[in-house]
């Protein structure tokens, strides 16, 4: 039976089960930027013309994860100008996964063509996307600890940080531990204080 002492422990315990999943199922996280170029700026008493817009997002499903848990990235790149555009693409342009500012997950480019650099085109109006799962794991398939992440989108310059919680079991294993350990050593330390 648990004593008043054990009480708080145990509230705790349960508390932090039930906070856990509630912090994990947030609203989706992202970031983007808008490239605009206006052509010649400099010529006098002509208003510029726009001549190509672009938008990059970088997204995930949501900013905090429970460990273990898939996380959805979503990348896409938007033409909102007047014109088609064309550019070419180094293997460069990818997503990677950074803590403390060390790369631990890579997501090679998946705009490209085989064999380096490729010419990509991109219609008015047109959107293309990469869609990727990143499983928590790094490059040699060994699961990350919890935590504070970036993911970075080569093409862009995104940043988006997501945070990564330990699992709610291990933390009530953990406190309920704590205080069994507490009850142990409390129990043996009351009966060696027993006069004689």
């Amino acid at each position: 039976m648990l004593t008043n002492r054990f009480q708080p422990i145990c509230i705790i315990a349960l508390l932090a089960c039930a906070a856990a999943p509630a912090l994990a199922a947030d609203a989706p996280n992202s970031t983007s930027y808008i490239f605009q170029d206006y052509g010649n700026v400099f010529v006098i008493n002509q208003d510029p013309e726009l001549v190509a817009s672009v938008e990059f997002l970088l997204q995930s499903d949501k900013s905090t994860y429970i460990s273990g848990e898939p996380v959805d990235l979503l990348f896409s790149i938007t033409n909102h100008g007047p014109h088609p555009l064309s550019w070419y693409l180094s293997p460069y342009h990818s997503l990677t996964a950074y803590q403390d500012d060390a790369p631990v997950w890579f997501l090679g480019g998946q705009f490209l063509v085989m064999g380096g650099t490729s010419l990509f085109q991109l219609g008015v109006g047109e959107v293309q996307e990469i869609r990727a799962t990143w499983d928590m794991t790094d490059d040699r398939g060994t699961a990350i600890l919890p935590g504070n992440y970036e993911i970075h989108s080569g093409l862009g310059g995104l940043i988006l940080p997501i945070t990564i919680v330990p699992e709610p079991s291990t933390l009530a294993s953990f406190l309920l531990g704590a205080a069994l350990l507490l009850a142990r050593h409390l129990r043996r330390h009351r009966y060696n204080r027993r006069p004689l």
